[in-house]
């Protein structure tokens, strides 16, 4: 699944992929040119890491892997069901549940997260782009909801009905993607310069900590799951995380809880149980 980080359109701007924004719009919105935005985003004095490794993204990648997870899986299971008219085994059922009540979870933290402490946080220097605020919140989380009850309810077998709930799930989660993945766009190519261009590094360090310090263990492994080793050693680093904790606690930690997840992740693309390792 580390692949799947690869699939986003070729980024305009360093770190953030425009699917649904049109550049101009987003300068206009910014009142910047394309070289002071594309100097908000790099290494600076004031913020001394590229904005594709600040938390805000961090997050919403880590949505974004969940979510490319679930696609995979519920293509899959689609096929099994209504293509090859197949029933779904019960492992299946089971561990596309599990991984949809960890993306719901981890989906509803950062949403608040937004809500009640950066966005207003943001606000105290900055106001912010109407376009990156007129979402419709209560419908993408009852939508959420929605996803997650389909889920729920999905049961194994090949019936009609069993067809049918594969067919719905399938589809809803399609659009609630979809809107996720506008509004998190939003938020990278408007939040992201206005916070780097107002605040500095140490000011968003603050925030962050406090953040990161009100994490379990499993939270944090999901959100540098799509990263590689060098990009979250940079992450402990500017967390202020001495390095040998890093080397022989974290990583290892961090590694452990990857194989659990990437294999379910794998089973669930394939259609098939794979093999315990001896």
């Amino acid at each position: 699944m580390k692949a799947a980080m690869t699939r986003f359109k070729p980024a305009l701007i360093p770190g953030v992929s425009l699917e649904f924004t049109r550049l101009d719009q987003a300068l206009d919105a910014l009142c910047m040119s394309h070289i002071e935005l594309l100097k908000t985003l790099q290494v600076s004095p004031a913020w001394p890491y590229p904005a594709a490794l600040d938390g805000w993204k961090l997050g919403h990648d880590a949505i974004r892997y969940d979510m490319d997870a679930i696609m995979d899986a519920l293509e899959t299971c689609k096929s099994t069901v209504v293509t090859r008219n197949k029933p779904l085994p019960e492992w299946q059922v089971q561990l596309l549940k599990s991984l949809m009540r960890s993306f719901y979870y981890h989906v509803h933290r950062q949403l608040r997260h937004k809500r009640r402490v950066l966005f207003p946080w943001l606000a105290t220097r900055v106001n912010l782009p109407a376009k990156m605020m007129d979402y419709d919140e209560p419908t993408l989380l009852a939508l959420t909801d929605r996803v997650r009850d389909l889920c729920e309810n999905l049961n194994p077998g090949g019936s009609a009905s069993v067809k049918m709930a594969v067919r719905e799930l399938h589809a809803a989660f399609l659009v609630l993607r979809t809107l996720l993945r506008q509004q998190m766009e939003r938020e990278e190519v408007l939040g992201l310069p206005l916070m780097r261009k107002f605040f500095t590094a140490r000011e968003a360090a603050v925030v962050e900590k406090k953040r990161i310090s009100q994490m379990k263990f499993a939270e944090l492994a999901w959100l540098l799951r799509p990263l590689a080793d060098a990009e979250r050693r940079a992450t402990f680093t500017r967390l202020g995380i001495p390095g040998l904790v890093q080397t022989l606690v974290l990583l290892p930690a961090l590694r452990r809880a990857d194989r659990e997840v990437l294999r379910a992740h794998r089973e669930l693309a394939s259609g098939e149980r794979l093999r315990q390792k001896q």
